[in-house]
């Protein structure tokens, strides 16, 4: 019997997959319930595959460029969480500007920057919660997932009020997640929706990245950028790109 490309293709992914959850351990249910949101919202320890329909659209693929400084971040002040997937990771970021922070199911997440709402979607149920593409498949054909666009979850995309900054996106929220409307102005700090674990994972997090502006879509092609926030075991703010197994923190109000 031949084996088709197809089947040669997820038989890899699957087995990618599998290497990774080993790496990284089971994933735990811990805290994703309908909570308000903890002071450390890392406690649940993620094992996602995010839109590879996406992956390294746009950008550098090294992503060496330092881009704009984002001035806010998008968790709460005293809410922390750990980095399972930093800027070029090497598993789903290849190319992108973005970074995967693991918090618990109905985390706070607020805006980053002071802007208006380009884009959001909040109608994908917890249910579509997939770690594969045959699961995504499995799901769309019980009707839990709608045939296109899933991957990311439910999401929102703001473009900032300054030019210079790229447009910014968070995914993966909850069903219903999201606490603004189309063209809503919302300004730095502000709740904007909460965390969940839609689409293309399988445990919640958040998925924070930056966008080309003009081009927030369900596949937002990347673009160069640094993070702010502050560091849980120094208290310091800090700016740059942070790495896989930090801690990072919101910021206190007004920076």
């Amino acid at each position: 019997m031949m084996t088709s490309t197809t089947d040669l293709w997820k038989s890899g992914a699957a087995l990618l997959l599998l290497s990774f959850a080993a790496a990284c351990g089971s994933p735990t249910t811990e805290g994703m319930s309908n909570a308000q949101p903890v002071t450390d919202g890392g406690n649940a320890t993620p094992v996602y595959e995010e839109d590879r329909e996406g992956v390294g659209e746009g950008g550098s693929s090294t992503c060496a460029e330092p881009g704009a400084t984002i001035p806010g971040f998008v968790l709460a002040e005293n809410v922390c969480g750990p980095i399972r997937q930093t800027v070029c990771g090497s598993f789903t970021h290849a190319g992108k500007y973005s970074i995967d922070i693991a918090i618990n199911y109905n985390t706070s997440v607020v805006s980053p920057a002071g802007g208006t709402v380009v884009t959001a979607r909040s109608n994908i149920p917890d249910t579509c919660s997939y770690p594969n593409l045959d699961g995504r498949d499995a799901l769309r054909l019980t009707g839990e997932c709608p045939e296109t666009g899933t991957d990311y979850g439910n999401y929102i995309a703001i473009a900032p009020d300054d030019p210079n900054l790229p447009s910014l996106y968070v995914a993966h929220l909850k069903e219903g997640g999201v606490d603004v409307v189309l063209g809503e102005h919302v300004t730095q700090g502000q709740v904007i929706g909460h965390s969940g674990s839609t689409g293309f994972s399988t445990a919640s997090h958040l998925h924070f990245g930056c966008v080309t502006r003009g081009s927030e879509s369900g596949t937002f092609p990347t673009a160069a950028c640094s993070f702010t926030w502050r560091a849980r075991d120094s208290n310091a703010v800090q700016t740059g790109q942070p790495e896989e197994g930090d801690t990072v923190c919101g910021l206190a109000a007004g920076g």
